[in-house]
């Protein structure tokens, strides 16, 4: 990025290793740089470190990416209990299953369809419980 606005504001070009001080020092030079150059390439810049750090924190396991959700080898995936489509997905580490259908019509009331993973004493395993209190059955 500083090489392109550098190049971008015409002036010398500026080699630099991948050291960590490096970058530190290269991320400065763009937010001083960025002051002088074209709003589209910042737009675009602001995009990409966005990404970046987006990726990271997916790698540290600090946000979570919805992922379809687990079940038995030869079971079926289950379908939305409100759009019947197979558009379920899960936040493992915040214990959150959705539907990702835009067009699910949800409880009927304009909330989309939430339920999280639970404990049963009643089947002995775990189930899916949706916000509404309607048990989905045995996860698998």
């Amino acid at each position: 990025m500083e090489s392109e606005l550098r190049d971008d504001l015409d002036f010398t070009p500026l080699e630099r290793g991948g050291s960590d001080a490096n970058t530190r020092e290269a991320f400065k030079a763009v937010m001083r740089l960025a002051e002088s150059a074209d709003d589209f390439i910042i737009r675009s810049y602001n995009r990409e470190l966005d990404k970046w750090w987006k990726t990271a924190k997916i790698a540290l396991d600090e946000i979570d990416i919805p992922k379809r959700i687990p079940r038995a080898p030869g079971k079926a995936e289950p379908p939305c209990p409100f759009c019947k489509n197979h558009t379920l997905r899960v936040k493992i580490l915040e214990n959150e299953i959705f539907c990702i259908n835009p067009a699910c019509p949800g409880d009927g009331q304009g909330k989309k369809p939430k339920a999280y993973m639970d404990y049963s004493d009643v089947v002995g395993g775990w189930v899916v419980r949706w916000s509404d209190g309607i048990i989905m059955g045995e996860a698998a």
